[in-house]
């Protein structure tokens, strides 16, 4: 007579460091803020996002939703206007062409923010 096992599976996932939310959606904490200009730098693989410059994006962070373009230089949007670059560790950095964007957004460093690639405008 054969006699049935039963063996039970459970599995956990847990997600380190930036994780992608849903469709187009990823998350990512601000690790460094610039000591001149108050770039948001994050810990977000830029390569994970498949932008190409000139696309647009949705950003959110604390409160706050706006809209930026990704660029390869400042200078790619206007003065004033929101933009991301990939900086030199690969990752996503938030800057606004000429101002400010940790006094702009009201984040810093440990803040986690959302960054739209679908249905941002």
């Amino acid at each position: 007579m054969i006699t049935p096992i039963r063996i039970a599976v459970a599995v956990v996932l847990i997600t380190l460091g930036t994780s992608r939310a849903a469709e187009g959606e990823y998350t990512a904490t601000i690790v460094r803020v610039g000591d001149t200009f108050g770039n948001l730098e994050t810990d977000l693989d830029a390569a994970r996002l498949g932008l190409s410059p000139g696309s647009g994006f949705t950003l959110i962070c604390k409160d706050q939703t706006i809209g930026a373009t990704w660029g390869t230089w400042y200078t790619d949007v206007p003065e004033g206007e929101w933009l991301g670059l990939t900086n030199e560790d690969g990752n996503v950095q938030i800057a606004i062409n000429g101002g400010n964007a940790d006094t702009g957004s009201g984040c810093t460093t440990g803040d986690v923010l959302t960054i739209r690639t679908v249905g941002s405008p």
